[in-house]
């Protein structure tokens, strides 16, 4: 009661005593002192919730396009889909013969690619610890 008298006059111009000017300053930096507001955190929290909140937004708009999408186009997503997996059906065909014919190479030539690859880690090793000075 004493604070919120000591402000009226404060804000209709009336002469504050010194010391009870002093006391308020006191109180208020005891009250600052002993509850510190970390802005930092603040600022972080606002950002973090505008981000989550755009998320959610962005969560929300998807969905209902998505469901939008179902509701009104459902039968042509299923005639659709349904010709897009048996062009990858036969394109799952063609894929087999490449991976036979990978296999084919890989069992011709991995000796040789792994003795050159071997060489150059132990070259280049070799290399680097006689030109590297501490």
């Amino acid at each position: 009661m004493q604070e919120m008298d000591m402000l009226n006059r404060l804000f209709r111009d009336e002469p504050i005593n010194e010391d009870s000017l002093q006391q308020m300053k006191m109180g208020i930096m005891n009250q600052i002192l002993a509850k510190p507001m970390d802005f930092q955190a603040k600022i972080l929290r606002t950002q973090r919730r505008k981000w989550g909140l755009l998320l959610l937004a962005l969560f929300l708009f998807a969905g209902i396009g998505f469901f939008s999408l179902i509701w009104f186009e459902g039968n042509w997503l299923v005639r659709e889909y349904i010709n897009i997996l048996s062009a990858f059906m036969e394109d799952v065909k063609a894929f087999g013969r490449l991976r036979v014919g990978l296999e084919l190479l890989w069992q011709q030539y991995v000796w040789s690619f792994l003795g050159i690859a071997f060489s150059w880690v132990l070259f280049d090793g070799i290399h680097h610890k006689m030109f590297i000075k501490d």
